[in-house]
């Protein structure tokens, strides 16, 4: 037979029991929302996609590339951009429909990072 154990025990064990359940919740939610972010198809790039490269000024880290990057991608029509720091390049990949290099070029320079289409 096992000692009876005090109510406060009892509740402090409860808590525990139910806290450790909330985490594992949370987890696999959180699991789950990725998996599902990385399942999601692709849509294929327009009929009018076309790729531009710039010569960008001023990057001198990771965090300029980022920023470069993000500023090429806020522009409406483009679906795709990288930077590379190192090589002072920026690429995009957008809907000539929607918008121009011009305007591509005109964002990052508007970011802080003087740019020109190559």
């Amino acid at each position: 037979m096992e000692p009876a154990m005090h109510p406060a025990n009892k509740v402090a064990r409860d808590h525990v029991a139910w806290r450790a359940l909330l985490v594992l919740a949370v987890a696999a939610a959180v699991g789950l929302a990725a998996c599902a972010c990385n399942d999601r198809a692709t849509p294929p790039p327009p009929a009018s996609a076309a790729e531009a490269a710039f010569s960008v000024q001023g990057m001198t880290c990771a965090s300029c590339a980022v920023a470069v990057r993000a500023a090429a991608k806020g522009v409406p029509g483009v679906y795709d951009a990288r930077a590379d720091a190192e090589q002072g390049s920026a690429w995009a990949s957008y809907d000539a429909q929607r918008t121009t290099v011009q305007a591509i070029a005109r964002a990052i320079s508007d970011a802080g990072y003087p740019a020109t289409a190559q």
